[in-house]
């Protein structure tokens, strides 16, 4: 059976990970399953195609441009057309909208991965989702939470089915840089925090909290790795709490050198769909704060 997975591609975080755990684990297991790229000009997809080929998963892309974009739909249906999968499956909007839409014009079932709970699917958007998401035999939630805001959204609950993520093991890619480069001593206690620096991650929050541990615990570090839009807002505030030696941002790295060195992870997200990086801070041993 060919399978065709479609994700819009800006580099690899949580969806993206489970992405490189499932996709070779089908493969292993006798389902052909391929990659279609939708990739964001100027963003790290190129990572994500990396450990594809690493890990021996065909895979095609095509320019990911404006939300609404003739030429991504002409670009994806021909895609799609020229692999004749048996399956096609989406993941995030891009890929709901024109990998559906593409699969549905070439009599192609399709299922739809929902992986998280989007604040927008509950104002005027969610009746566009809906139409969109019609044709889908199945649409799979990673959570029971997420299953749950789906059918408030107004999906219907026959169609939802909840299937966690799950990992086998820590990613092995090695971080650049290494805590040791990045300046952490062998003798700190150091807590460590993976997220994108957006709103939903809360790191005001987290800064404020770790600030009272620096208080009675001076030696300690805090390690955020992600990178974003707030970076200088973050590091602002923790120059304003007087944490600029004992805050890193390292920016967007491999985080497994990070989760060997860490004494303890931390999560301060408002909300999520699941947390796929509370997973791998358990693969490696750690006490998780969330």
């Amino acid at each position: 059976m060919k399978i065709l997975h479609l994700h819009k591609l800006k580099g690899v975080s949580g969806s993206e990970a489970h992405l490189l755990a499932l996709l070779p684990a089908l493969r292993e297991r006798g389902a052909d399953a391929r990659f279609l790229g939708l990739d964001v000009p100027g963003t790290d997809f190129a990572r994500f195609y990396e450990t594809l080929d690493r890990l021996g998963v065909p895979h095609g892309s095509v320019r990911c441009g404006p939300d609404a974009s003739p030429r991504m739909a002409r670009d994806v249906h021909r895609a799609i057309g020229a692999e004749r999968p048996d399956l096609v499956h989406t993941h995030l909007v891009h890929a709901d909208v024109y990998g559906g839409a593409a699969a549905r014009l070439h009599g192609i079932p399709c299922v739809s991965t929902r992986h998280n709970d989007d604040r927008y699917l509950l104002g005027p958007f969610r009746y566009v989702d809906r139409a969109f998401a019609r044709p889908a035999r199945k649409l799979i939630a990673i959570s029971d939470a997420v299953r749950g805001f789906l059918a408030r959204a107004g999906h219907d609950p026959a169609k939802l089915v909840t299937i966690h993520y799950g990992l086998d093991e820590l990613p092995t890619a090695p971080s650049d840089p290494t805590p040791a480069e990045a300046g952490v001593p062998a003798d700190a206690p150091l807590a460590v925090a993976v997220g994108r620096l957006i709103a939903q991650k809360d790191h005001a929050t987290l800064l404020r909290a770790f600030a009272l541990v620096h208080a009675e615990l001076p030696q300690a570090r805090l390690a955020i790795l992600g990178s974003g839009p707030l970076e200088a807002e973050t590091r602002a505030l923790a120059a304003e709490l007087g944490l600029t030696d004992a805050v890193l941002l390292p920016g967007r790295t491999d985080i497994r050198d990070w989760l060997v060195r860490a004494d303890v992870f931390v999560h301060s997200s408002r909300w999520e769909g699941f947390g796929i990086v509370l997973l791998e801070a358990m693969l490696a041993g750690l006490a998780v704060v969330a």
